[in-house]
């Protein structure tokens, strides 16, 4: 090929590398919902405390439930004998008399302690179910974000394979030595490495104005022409 053809061939070039810039720039940039899973979580780890809290509820209260049914059993056997007038010796009555109090008294705090346990299992299960609800939500909000993101992904990514295969095609047809001197140029100048020569003897890289006797040379076609300012490769304008 002549120079024109590669200076064509290193822009068609030029111009997929710059569109698969693009789309690494915008799978990058990709909100992979990194806030929206944190929030999941810590939704879940909220409702895993309340739940774990409520287990422990349940078993102090039923815990407490059999120890009160003890100290009531016991108390009406203990009552049904101090009445029963089996008991006669006064000590003993005494003595009997003053557990049936005790065992009363405990009674009373023991179903208080019931009632209090049961009040607080039932705020503590309505409190669970609202923050099931918010991690239900926060779990759906996760999944609907979570499927855009692979959406938008799989576009991007067949995007980027089609222009790969392009760029493997149009690299192919560039003569290496000019290829490895593309390449160096991309990195040096931000991944553009040719550019076009504009009307008014302009540099498409930098907008610098031409010299006259470079904006010959590129038209010319007959070598490589470096932008005096940004050191890019000049192409003149596609016949």
């Amino acid at each position: 090929m002549n120079v024109r053809d590669n200076l064509e061939a290193l822009l068609s070039l030029q111009e997929i590398d710059s569109a698969l810039d693009t789309a690494k720039r915008k799978y990058a940039a990709l909100d992979k919902g990194l806030q929206v899973r944190q929030e999941y979580e810590s939704a879940k780890g909220v409702l895993g405390s309340a739940e774990q809290l409520v287990k422990q509820t349940e078993m102090e209260l039923k815990d407490a439930q059999l120890e009160c049914k003890g100290v009531v059993d016991r108390h009406k056997l203990e009552y049904a004998k101090l009445y029963s007038g089996k008991v006669t010796g006064s000590r003993e009555l005494q003595d009997l008399q003053a557990e049936v109090e005790m065992l009363e008294r405990n009674s009373h705090k023991l179903k208080e302690k019931v009632d209090d346990l049961a009040r607080q299992l039932e705020n503590q299960r309505s409190r669970a179910l609202e923050l099931r609800q918010d991690a239900t939500r926060a779990g759906n909000a996760l999944r609907r974000h979570l499927e855009g993101f692979n959406k938008i992904a799989a576009i991007l990514r067949d995007e980027a394979a089609t222009l790969s295969a392009s760029r493997a095609e149009a690299a192919a047809k560039t003569p290496s030595d000019l290829l490895g001197r593309y390449e160096l140029l991309r990195t040096a100048r931000g991944g553009v490495a040719i550019v076009m020569m504009q009307e008014g003897e302009v540099c498409s890289g930098c907008r610098m104005r031409l010299s006259a006797s470079l904006k010959q040379r590129v038209n010319a076609c007959t070598d490589i022409v470096l932008c005096e300012n940004c050191e890019r490769i000049i192409c003149p304008q596609p016949k």
